[in-house]
């Protein structure tokens, strides 16, 4: 029914292109959110409940991942030569974000959609993309060392009712614990470790309280880092801390 609803509708039938299908062609496969229509052909489109996003014509649209609401989305394509690419797509009138590869296989983009800021830390890989930190809009503070890549995320703003915990990218991974309230005046940080052996996220499981937004993070030694809050304290902690 998904398919048949999917040729029907007037911008399918224009983004469409004869093809052959079998036990192995799939046809409408989902990428999170979205739909790809038709699997593995140049001219494909993504769709979001039966509407054409877009498509990209003499290009295979391969994987997507939102950004924002509506529509605003990464996306990994491959040319007729075979190459891959990544690229965002935005709705007319966006502002256009910044994508940059912090380390091979990751892209990172800032976006800013709506009066909303958007800061997306993603693992591309040749078929797929996956939002390292979905439950939030903003994964912040990237700081690359040897041993990964630190990244955090604000769960609780002064007089905010707690955030919900961040989703684990491990497979069978617990996901952080409830944020707790911030103290007067305080926001509640939550910690991130990209292992680069894996390519999973693990979460310290505390909050961590800052007078600011934001903490500076600095890798030291092995799998040592130090992390600094905004009255100059610090403290230093290992990868072994997250889970």
């Amino acid at each position: 029914l998904a398919l048949a609803s999917l040729l029907a509708a007037p911008a399918a039938i224009h983004a469409a292109e004869p093809f052959a299908t079998g036990a192995s062609h799939r046809g409408l496969i989902s990428s999170g959110p979205y739909q790809i229509f038709p699997e593995n052909r140049s001219g494909n489109g993504v769709y979001l409940d039966g509407t054409l996003l877009f498509t990209l014509p003499g290009q295979t649209l391969l994987g997507a991942a939102p950004i924002a609401p509506r529509g605003r989305l990464l996306y990994l394509a491959r040319s007729s030569d075979g190459k891959r690419t990544v690229g965002v797509h935005t709705l007319s009138g966006d502002t256009a974000p910044r994508i940059s590869e912090p380390a091979k296989g990751y892209q990172y983009v800032t976006a800013g959609f709506d009066g909303q800021g958007y800061k997306k830390f993603f693992r591309v890989t040749d078929t797929a993309i996956t939002d390292l930190l979905a439950t939030s809009r903003t994964a912040d503070g990237l700081t690359i060392g040897a041993k990964g890549i630190l990244f955090f995320h604000v769960g609780v703003s002064p007089g905010a009712a707690p955030a919900a915990p961040a989703a684990s990218t491990s497979p069978g991974a617990p996901g952080a614990p409830s944020e707790p309230s911030a103290p007067a005046g305080a926001y509640g940080i939550r910690l991130h470790w990209l292992n680069p052996d894996t390519g999973a996220v693990h979460h310290l499981g505390r909050t961590i309280f800052n007078a600011l937004p934001t903490i500076k993070l600095t890798w030291l030694d092995g799998g040592q880092f130090q992390y600094t809050l905004s009255d100059g304290k610090t403290e230093s902690l290992n990868v072994s801390d997250f889970r």
